[in-house]
């Protein structure tokens, strides 16, 4: 199986990383998809007020 996704290594806070998770749980999602959704989110609204 191949993807065109790449590792990356994050160091977070420990509150930071907790609200991730209580995310993930309410949403039935994992960690990193958690974080790959908030990401894509935020690059959107990032670009839509540069643009």
């Amino acid at each position: 199986m191949t993807t065109d996704k790449e590792r990356v290594t994050v160091y977070l806070p420990s509150d930071i990383k907790a609200r991730l998770e209580e995310i993930s749980r309410q949403d039935r999602r994992s960690l990193t998809a958690t974080i790959e959704v908030l990401l894509i989110e935020a690059l959107e609204t990032r670009d839509k007020k540069k643009g």
